[in-house]
């Protein structure tokens, strides 16, 4: 019978789980944006302290000072630490909402702007000269800027056979004709540009995440441009804790 109760004890000490969150904005310097929080650990922010977090399957959550509490209290596990470690590495990479990103990098809340989120943050910008993320199966654009009247634009794999681009209004649909490979190299060539686009594509499997867990799986590919499309927004429609 002790040993009974010396085990139900022991159950209910344990400390619970919680998942791990990323510092994605702070106002308070002993915090320090692209840090990795605990999620069951007690955390104190100063009055007039602001602070967002994410876990790694997307959760956002806003913190005010004072405050005084757990941030994660629900049991969980720590998360996934390769998406922690992406997302701890885009936030200290300069954060994610800036107003050097732009209107087209932080676009509005309000009624389907989730969905404009989604969908911009899927767009492939050739001309940023980077890694760029697309999604298996899904239809997949690439924008091409200031077109002038009559120009024209092509895709190619690096070195291969270009196909020339149905470039409207500053878009263009990925061509069937050149096959979507995971790591492949591609150029774009554009009489909108005075030097071809290059950059490397990495190709999700699945489109079956949330918000924030896509921003976080586009930064794990090192899809930065586009995990900052998401995450602007996802720092912006974070709840605070206890709403």
């Amino acid at each position: 019978m002790r040993r009974l109760v010396l085990a139900c004890f022991a159950m209910f000490s344990s400390p619970v789980l919680a998942e791990d969150l990323v510092v994605l904005r702070s106002s308070v310097a002993s915090i320090r944006v692209g840090q990795i929080v605990d999620g069951g650990a007690v955390l104190a922010l100063p009055a007039g302290g602001q602070v967002t977090l994410m876990t790694a399957q997307g959760k956002a959550v806003s913190l005010n000072g004072p405050y005084q509490g757990i941030p994660s209290p629900q049991a969980a596990d720590s998360g996934d630490r390769n998406l922690l470690s992406a997302l701890s590495g885009l936030a200290s990479r300069g954060g994610v909402e800036t107003s050097a990103l732009g209107a087209y990098r932080n676009p509005p809340l309000g009624a389907g702007a989730n969905q404009a989120r989604l969908s911009k943050a899927g767009d492939i910008n050739p001309f940023d000269n980077d890694t760029q993320c697309a999604v298996s199966g899904k239809t997949n654009i690439l924008r091409i800027k200031f077109m002038p009247k009559g120009g024209a634009a092509t895709l190619a794999v690096d070195s291969g056979q270009a196909v020339t681009l149905d470039v409207k209004d500053g878009r263009a649909l990925w061509p069937q004709a050149v096959p979507m490979t995971d790591t492949a190299d591609y150029v774009v060539v554009s009489d909108s540009a005075q030097a071809p686009g290059r950059f490397k594509l990495r190709v999700l499997a699945s489109d079956d995440f949330s918000e924030g867990n896509l921003g976080a799986q586009l930064a794990a590919m090192g899809c930065d441009g586009q995990a900052r499309v998401l995450l602007s927004g996802v720092i912006r429609a974070a709840k605070p804790v206890g709403e």
